[in-house]
């Protein structure tokens, strides 16, 4: 059984970066950072922090599986990827806009318009409608430009994300005046929101106990894909 169980969220998608340890009902550690020089030492750091805390509690762990930048959404999947095979505990992969629409339904009802930067080609997006404790997805994953996301602001979606300045600053300029509504920051770590829908996919899923065995098989994740090298011509 999950009962008194922990589970680790882990979320390297973003600029900033957070692990947390949580029940099924609260989070009890929180771990943030921004990705300075990169989120590795800092996932190291946390990790280690927060296995100590869990000791034997620790049921699972759900990390955010991307999109976002490819070496930080590798090396985020590689430390959870690690930690359940040497602990033969379950590995959950999320899905990060679903996780960044998720860390607004404290604030707001509807529909809402999910983004994580994606540097130069614009912004990873997806659209979903926000019921209570649940993000139904609406639209499929896909590359928008700050023109694509005006358009999508204009229409009633509200902006959910940790964007760069820059980056606002280009949505905001491409959003009549009179429509403005700034994408909002989200305001708890996004491994809350990993967690969370961690524990519900644990819950979901059928058959033997879900914490019985690592899966064998990982999907890649939805990683931005270096032009050259990394045995791509």
């Amino acid at each position: 059984s999950m009962t008194g169980g922990l589970i680790l969220g882990l979320d390297t998608t973003g600029r900033g970066g957070s692990a947390v340890l949580a029940t099924e009902d609260a989070v009890l550690e929180t771990r943030a950072w921004r990705a300075e020089p990169s989120h590795t030492p800092h996932l190291h750091s946390a990790t280690t922090d927060l296995l100590a805390v869990a000791g034997a509690r620790l049921a699972a762990i759900a990390v955010a599986a991307g999109p976002g930048g490819f070496s930080a959404v590798r090396g985020g999947m590689a430390i959870a990827k690690g930690i359940c095979l040497a602990l033969d505990i379950t590995l959950v992969a999320i899905p990060g806009l679903e996780a960044v629409a998720l860390s607004a339904a404290a604030l707001i009802e509807g529909r809402v318009l999910a983004l994580i930067d994606a540097g130069a080609r614009g912004c990873f997006a997806r659209e979903f409608t926000l019921d209570g404790s649940n993000a139904i997805p609406t639209t499929e994953p896909g590359l928008a430009s700050p023109d694509a996301i005006a358009r999508a602001i204009i229409s009633g979606a509200h902006p959910v994300g940790d964007l760069p300045p820059a980056r606002l600053e280009q949505i905001a300029a491409a959003v009549p005046a009179h429509h403005q509504a700034p994408p909002i920051t989200t305001r708890q770590p996004m491994a809350v929101a990993v967690a969370r829908l961690g524990w519900s996919k644990l819950a979901s899923s059928t058959g033997r106990d879900a914490l019985g065995a690592v899966p064998i098989y990982l999907r890649e994740p939805d990683a931005t894909l270096p032009k050259k090298g990394w045995g791509r011509t």
